[in-house]
């Protein structure tokens, strides 16, 4: 399996008061959070091995990418403290940019499946909201790849906020590469680069 694959099963499927309790009591259940990873993670190997053409998959992907992450989320966790300097005119721009690079790429991807399962392990409290949930891509005669997925609740919904790929945050990882272009052509350079990979991303 090519590494973009596993990128995509990645893909398809980061006010206290006074006293309070070291985990607050509306913290998230680690095996609520480890059930939604297995739905998601069930969800995808039906979309990617069902009987449905490729647009019809590619549908399909999106809408979970679109349900499964928190990608404007995402997309201030990989800018890091560059994010807060912009104008919101530039943060709204960016984060739709940062949508749609992620969902032209890897809601495209589809074609790279084969045979991989993602077996969920466990789940644990990560900080005082998120949960992290273990698990491993198995299969496709490639080495077993360990992910961990960190959850969290947002407006009442669970969302994956960052993904560990052996234990390296995607996120942070990604964070070096785009503020190396902001330094080199501003914020409208990173823009004008996720707007370009999105439309010449593999169809």
């Amino acid at each position: 399996m090519r590494r973009v694959s596993r990128r995509l099963l990645v893909a398809c499927l980061v006010a206290l008061g006074a006293v309070v309790p070291l985990v607050p009591a509306s913290a998230l259940e680690p095996e609520t959070a480890r059930n939604f990873i297995v739905g998601l993670a069930e969800e995808t190997t039906a979309v990617l091995t069902g009987d449905m053409s490729d647009g019809e998959r590619q549908e399909r992907v999106i809408t979970l990418l679109n349900e499964g992450f928190d990608l404007p989320f995402i997309g201030r966790l990989v800018l890091g403290p560059t994010y807060r300097s912009l104008t919101p005119e530039q943060q709204q721009a960016y984060t739709a940019a940062f949508e749609r690079f992620v969902l032209a790429t890897y809601g495209r991807r589809f074609e790279d499946y084969n045979g991989q399962e993602i077996v969920v392990l466990d789940a644990q409290p990560e900080g005082q909201q998120d949960v992290r949930v273990r698990s491993q891509i198995r299969g496709g005669g490639q080495p077993t790849l360990t992910i961990d997925w960190r959850v969290r609740e947002r407006d009442g919904e669970m969302r994956i906020i960052d993904v560990g790929v052996e234990g390296v945050s995607m996120a942070i990882s990604q964070r070096s590469e785009f503020n190396a272009v902001v330094q080199r052509q501003g914020i409208d350079g990173l823009i004008a680069l996720l707007n370009d990979r999105a439309s010449a991303a593999p169809s």
